[in-house]
């Protein structure tokens, strides 16, 4: 036996995604295309319900804030690194200027 999976709108049963009425196409509002390619390199264009796409959104913007993360922490380091070499050349060119605490 199998078992058949209905989905719903959130709006309600009258509620189409698209449909066809007097010759044109009418498109809910959120219902949406998505382009894109995913993190394994695979190509997706794809209409779906704006509430649909909202978890796998929010999986990839958080995947870019770990990377942006990553690379401020990187910037971050060569910075102090770099700071602390110029305070050891002024240091060693004119020990006057520092003052010791």
């Amino acid at each position: 036996m199998t078992i058949q999976v209905k989905t719903r709108c959130h709006m309600g049963p009258e509620f189409k995604c698209e449909e066809i009425v007097d010759g044109e196409i009418v498109r809910c509002k959120q219902y949406i295309e998505l382009r894109g390619t995913d993190a394994q390199g695979k190509a997706h264009d794809k209409f779906d319900c704006s509430f649909a796409w909202v978890p796998i959104l929010m999986l990839e913007s958080a995947r870019h804030n770990v990377n942006n993360t990553a690379a401020i922490d990187k910037l971050h380091n060569s910075m102090v690194t770099r700071q602390r070499e110029a305070i050891k050349l002024v240091a060693e060119q004119n020990p006057s200027r520092l003052m010791d605490k």
